[in-house]
């Protein structure tokens, strides 16, 4: 029996033949699409207990982010003012200031903006800076995980050996004060091992578990002077890990020369592998990420792009997967998919002077089809097909700004934002109907947000840091110019 039918909407479906189905109907059974097509073939042939009545909705496969950041929801612009010093700002902060608490709390916070902006499946990497993971201990990618299955989207925990030096030293928090301690990378590796043993596949398959690895982008200072033996060990550790638990492997931060040193000197690229950011990057390059089917992260609202744009067309000239990512949630950014779908679109036609670049069909296909596709899971989610996941949301479409109701797929790359999406299911399951959330305590999450912010900040002395820099009123520019890679 079909247990939910969602009726009367346009359907973009992101098929491969990319049907829009005007006043089209939807039928879910279990967690899975059982029907898709005009409401006229679909509603008389399903009595279901659940009818969604989507008329004036667009309705599409919910939203992919192949890129963003645990803990990061908690530390938006903090110093961000101050040029390069977040970047120490959240290194200090996650290695030393936050607790399992921090951990849930951010979690929670950061699955809840997803899935109100419509995004139903995301990757993290479980810190950043200059590639701080937490992963000293279990103990707090533990209640990550818990947090996120708890409000029920897809997520993808990107986890590993924090960046060099070895060892890193961390503070551990609890009843008795703070405790400091060294963990080396074998330590980081034992740890990461067991998260990835506990969590992938779990959540019913929601909650999945990749590895990270900063040996792949160590070109640039300050870690280009590590012996060269040291680094094709640590990275082959990590390819090895990848390969023997079966998970992805993923790194942040690339740029020109990074990924030909990944390719040429330790040999750990291929079709499991999803590079961020990659800007600046060369012809030969481009073609190794197509040889070797190493998907792309791009994030086009980071301020990675700033110094250096990654070079999408040529890289979907090529034949590479590339899918969008939010970098969120800091220093800048939000996981809101419609606003990085936009930003994208724009910044390669402002690159190349003309508007024939980056359609907005190829950009839904991004953060829908193709980040399915770098996350290896095209079979499962991403389009709106027969026996695929039933993950999927509705767009709100009955407002001034979406109107006219025509062009549907312009209108939601182009006008659509975020707040416009109304319902959101994944799994089959309604996580949220009509805005409201049912999975949790909304107005929980936000206190416990809070919570942890204000303990952090104590712990840290870190309050001058919200404060604003130098420049901020009055000036065309901050004092000095602003290198994201300071």
């Amino acid at each position: 029996m079909t247990d939910i039918l969602v009726t009367g909407a346009t359907i973009i479906t992101m098929d491969p033949s990319r049907r829009v189905i005007e006043d089209g109907a939807l039928a879910i059974e279990a967690d899975r699409i059982v029907a898709v097509g005009p409401r006229a073939e679909i509603e008389p042939s399903h009595s279901v207990p659940t009818v969604i009545d989507a008329g004036r909705m667009v309705c599409l496969p919910g939203l992919i982010d192949v890129h963003g950041h645990a803990g990061h929801a908690l530390v938006k612009t903090m110093d961000h003012d101050s040029f390069g010093r977040w970047r120490e700002t959240v290194e200090l902060i996650y290695a030393e200031g936050t607790d399992e608490e921090f951990w849930y709390a951010e979690a929670s916070l950061a699955a809840l903006e997803r899935l109100k902006f419509g995004t139903t499946c995301g990757l993290s990497y479980f810190g950043g800076g200059r590639m701080l993971i937490r992963t000293d201990d279990p103990v707090y990618a533990n209640r990550h995980c818990e947090a996120v299955s708890a409000v029920g989207i897809r997520e993808f925990l990107a986890v590993g050996p924090s960046s060099p030096p070895f060892p890193r030293r961390f503070t551990r928090w609890d009843a008795d004060g703070q405790h400091e301690y060294m963990a080396d990378f074998d330590q980081q590796m034992d740890s990461t091992e067991e998260i990835i043993k506990t969590w992938n596949g779990a959540a019913d398959g929601r909650m999945n578990v990749c590895l990270t690895s900063s040996t792949m982008n160590m070109t640039r200072p300050p870690y280009a002077g590590k012996p060269m033996d040291e680094l094709k060990a640590e990275a082959n550790a990590v390819r090895d890990m990848a390969d023997r638990l079966g998970v992805l492997l993923t790194q942040d931060g690339h740029a020109a020369g990074t990924i030909a040193f990944a390719h040429k000197e330790l040999g750990i690229l291929g079709p499991d592998v999803i590079l961020s950011h990659s800007v600046g990057l060369t012809d030969e390059e481009i073609t190794i990420c197509a040889e070797t089917d190493t998907k792309i992260a791009h994030n086009p609202s980071s301020p990675n792009s700033y110094p250096a744009r990654c070079p999408v067309p040529q890289l979907l000239d090529a034949g590479v997967t590339v899918a969008l990512g939010s970098d969120a949630a800091s220093p800048d950014m939000n996981y809101d998919m419609f606003r990085h779908m936009y930003s994208c679109m724009r910044q390669h036609r402002a690159q190349f002077g003309e508007g024939a670049y980056i359609p907005p069909g190829k950009v839904l296909e991004m953060c829908t089809i193709d980040g399915a596709r770098a996350l290896g899971l095209d079979s499962e989610i991403g389009s709106l097909e027969v026996g695929k996941k039933a993950d999927l949301i509705l767009l709100d479409m009955d407002k001034p700004h979406l109107y006219p109701l025509n062009m549907p797929v312009h209108r939601i790359t182009n006008f659509a934002g975020g707040q416009d999406v109304d319902t959101v299911i994944v799994d089959g399951k309604i996580l949220m109907q009509g805005r409201v959330v049912g999975t949790v305590d909304e107005s929980e999450v936000l206190t416990r947000a809070q919570s942890a912010t204000d303990t952090m900040l104590q712990r840290t002395g870190l309050h001058p840091s919200l404060g604003m820099g130098e420049g901020f009123w009055g000036h065309s520019r901050y004092p000095r110019p602003w290198n994201p890679r300071d």
